[in-house]
């Protein structure tokens, strides 16, 4: 969900930026080939990195208002100054 949160928020990343270092290569791996044959981002080729993007229309197309009522019950990714 963090990374559906990043997307969201930030569009198209760079899949080495989503989520910092503090998780490892192969797991991160693992979660974009998840999503990316769930139909739940794109994923496509930049020289030698790839750029992930979540997408929203095919989903909101598909699922209405789900994807907004996730992102909405999840925590923003930083926390406002109080």
């Amino acid at each position: 969900m963090r990374i559906v949160r990043v997307l969201a928020d930030a569009g198209e990343r760079n899949c080495g930026t989503i989520l910092g270092k503090e998780i490892s290569k192969s797991t991160l791996t693992h979660h974009w080939r998840v999503l990316r044959d769930s139909g739940v981002i794109w994923q496509r080729p930049s020289g030698r990195e790839n750029l992930l993007s979540l997408r929203r229309e095919d989903l909101d197309a598909r699922f209405p208002g789900l994807l907004n009522a996730l992102l909405n019950a999840l925590e923003p990714t930083t926390t406002p100054p109080a």
